[in-house]
């Protein structure tokens, strides 16, 4: 009985992260460092199809009794130490000291080994190895017994498998990490067999090509280029060079590992050159420059700029392809802004969008890795933005806060920003932060008794500045406490351009609207109107004042040119707060089954509302919240005093935002 010289708890630790198909992965590699070519694996299922026994057998050169001790006792002293040790540098080999034979706890009690190997000339020798999971720092080996004849390699067995696995995901797991290890020595014929059946993985192969043979300085080079539809579980995207007898002579990493796309690759190059050719990174350049096959040379490197740019334009449809998925990724989770399908220039807005997303997407992959659905909604809301921007190198410098643009990059991006229709991100938030002024604004008007704003002087006023509150894409029919006559004929003007006169017959017709705004729809031939009655900061909001709105309503509704069948009229009533008498609240209790709140009266295409200025107040906030966020810590500069409410409005009109 021999101690391993770091504990079970520090190796369980250690190998913590190995999940049970990964670590059956670890016994192939083990049999494959062992020059094995030929991996078989055989398992029994149990009554639910899960596996309950296996086996894992290989053809190599076996365990050799004298170096037990140092293929079961791993002698490292930290957590970091041996984890290195299970890190693969380079493709002959995977593991060290053993570690990989330890993973087996993580879906079995025991494991036993049966090796052969050979002792001396036509001598050969057999023992066994028995390892608990409950004790990983012990390792139980029998005697050897000498043979005459056999054949060389290990196997090991585990009788008592504790977790749930099935064959099919073990075919398909072994398949996923060991494609491109089959595939780069498929021309030494390594095999691995699970129940009789060889792994094969034309199924992970999304893409192949081999190109006609390339000439370097009179080196001529075979090469083949695959594209997995699944990433190695092990292994980066690589170039691995063989020399004229299929033995790999060197491996280098492409250039487009890490983009955060899932172009994952393997391009394999065989050629002469490679015979003896000097492979350590570390050799001083100095020292080996005199030598004609090495990592320094011209030949190499013109060849690595020509892989690379091979990769480069396998990679541009692959990118184009992938972008398509992103923004359906978007609009899937509903990530993308509002756009109104009947409305040709928003769906000009989404087209641009779109197409920006799938650009970015296409030039800098990294930039939507793994983002969640709300990261999804504020980058798309952000892009739309900027979408009306004219300084486009804004969007570098953002960019280049995040990841780094190499020059051809930047090249690359620029002339996805001359595909787009992008303006000033400055002239947006410019906007944004005016409206949030604005917003200050009437929150003084309202809310500073000192200010003693009335309702004419200041808060119509005040509204004819900012009737974007209200809603988006307006005209401004009624203001300044039009009459019914003159709102007709400026409302006429606005849809049809007629500027004739209109009378109406009604006995209120004199009456005042504070404000009137219309909204034409081409596209879904509909017209939507809000009209506001605003009332002075110490006006309560009861009877009175909704029977005033009920009137204006009882007007329009007399009124042939206000009734077209495709009008929508919403009015809304405004003051800061309700009368204690509950009078509205019973009007919005009674509309409640429309869902739709501080609503009190809907009929037809005919809506009232009863509204505080905090509720406008809140309704803002709620949809800019996006852009507001990215503005909180500059929300407190925005702030200013007034004086009097008269030097409010003034100001207002430099803060309109339409």
């Amino acid at each position: 009985m021999k101690n391993v010289q770091i504990t079970s708890d520090g190796i369980k630790k250690a190998l913590s992260k190995y999940k049970p198909y990964e670590s059956i992965n670890e016994y192939i590699w083990n049999g494959f460092d062992a020059d094995s070519t030929t991996i078989n694996i055989n398992c029994k299922t149990n009554e639910f199809n899960s596996i309950s026994w296996m086996s894992i057998q290989d053809n190599g050169v076996g365990i050799d009794y004298n170096s037990l001790n140092n293929k079961f006792t791993p002698f490292f002293q930290s957590q970091k130490a041996l984890e290195r040790s299970i890190h693969r540098k380079s493709s002959d080999i995977h593991g060290k000291n053993g570690v990989g034979r330890l993973t087996f706890f993580n879906f079995s009690k025991s494991a036993l080994w049966n090796t052969i190997y050979i002792k001396a000339a036509n001598s050969f020798e057999m023992y066994d190895i028995v390892v608990d999971s409950s004790n990983l720092s012990e390792y139980i080996a029998s005697n050897p017994t000498e043979l005459e004849y056999g054949d060389t390699g290990t196997r090991v067995e585990f009788s008592n498998i504790i977790v749930a696995m099935d064959i099919e995901n073990l075919r398909k797991h072994i398949t996923q990490e060991f494609a491109w290890f089959l595939k780069l020595n498929d021309k030494n014929n390594y095999k691995i067999i699970l129940n009789n059946k060889e792994i094969e993985f034309n199924d992970l192969v999304a893409d192949e090509e081999s190109l006609d043979t390339l000439s370097i300085e009179d080196n001529l080079f075979e090469v083949d280029y695959i594209r997995w539809s699944d990433k190695p579980v092990s292994e980066f995207s690589y170039f691995y060079f063989l020399d004229s007898n299929n033995n790999e002579a060197y491996k280098e990493t492409t250039k487009f590992n890490k983009k955060g796309d899932s172009f994952y690759h393997s391009m394999y190059i065989k050629s002469s050159y490679f015979d003896n050719f000097t492979r350590s990174k570390n050799d001083d350049k100095m020292q080996i420059s005199f030598l004609d096959k090495n990592i320094h040379d011209d030949v190499y490197q013109s060849l690595i700029e020509k892989l690379n740019e091979f990769l480069k334009e396998k990679r541009k449809p692959f990118l184009h392809e992938s972008s398509v998925k992103v923004v359906q990724s978007f609009e899937k989770d509903d990530a993308l802004p509002k756009f109104n399908v009947g409305n040709k220039w928003e769906m000009v807005q989404k087209e641009e969008l779109t197409c920006l997303i799938a650009g970015l997407y296409q030039v800098e992959p990294r930039i939507f890795s793994n983002l969640n659905t709300t990261q999804k909604k504020t980058l798309a809301h952000l892009l739309n933005l900027i979408m009306d921007s004219g300084e486009k190198d804004n969007l570098f410098t953002i960019l280049e806060q995040i990841v780094e643009l190499d020059p051809n990059e930047r090249e690359e991006f620029a002339h996805v920003l001359n595909r787009s229709s992008l303006s000033s991100i400055t002239k947006t938030i410019k906007l944004i932060e005016d409206r949030v002024k604005a917003i200050n604004q009437l929150q003084e008007l309202i809310f500073n008794e000192e200010l003693k704003a009335n309702e004419r002087d200041h808060l119509q006023k005040f509204i004819e500045n900012h009737y974007w509150i209200f809603g988006e894409e307006y005209a401004l029919a009624a203001a300044a406490e039009d009459k019914f006559e003159k709102v007709l004929k400026s409302y006429n003007k606005i849809l049809t351009k007629n500027d004739s006169n209109i009378k109406i017959d009604h006995e209120s017709k004199n009456k005042e609207m504070d404000i009137c705004m219309v909204r034409q729809n081409v596209h879904t031939d509909t017209i939507s109107n809000i009209v506001v009655e605003l009332k002075a900061p110490w006006v309560r909001l009861g009877k009175e004042q909704l029977d005033q709105v009920i009137e204006y309503m009882d007007v329009i509704t007399s009124v042939e040119q206000f009734n077209d069948r495709n009008q929508q009229w919403v009015f809304i009533l405004i003051g800061n707060k309700l009368s204690s008498k509950g009078w509205i609240e019973r009007y919005i209790e009674n509309a409640k089954s429309h869902g739709k709140r501080s609503l009190v009266f809907k009929a037809n295409n005919y809506e009232i509302y009863v509204k505080t200025w905090s509720e406008v107040i809140n309704e803002f906030e709620m949809r800019h919240r996006f852009l507001l966020d990215k503005l909180k810590l500059k929300r407190e500069k925005l702030y200013e005093s007034y004086g009097t409410a008269a030097e409010v409005i003034e100001k207002s009109k430099n803060t309109a935002s339409y």
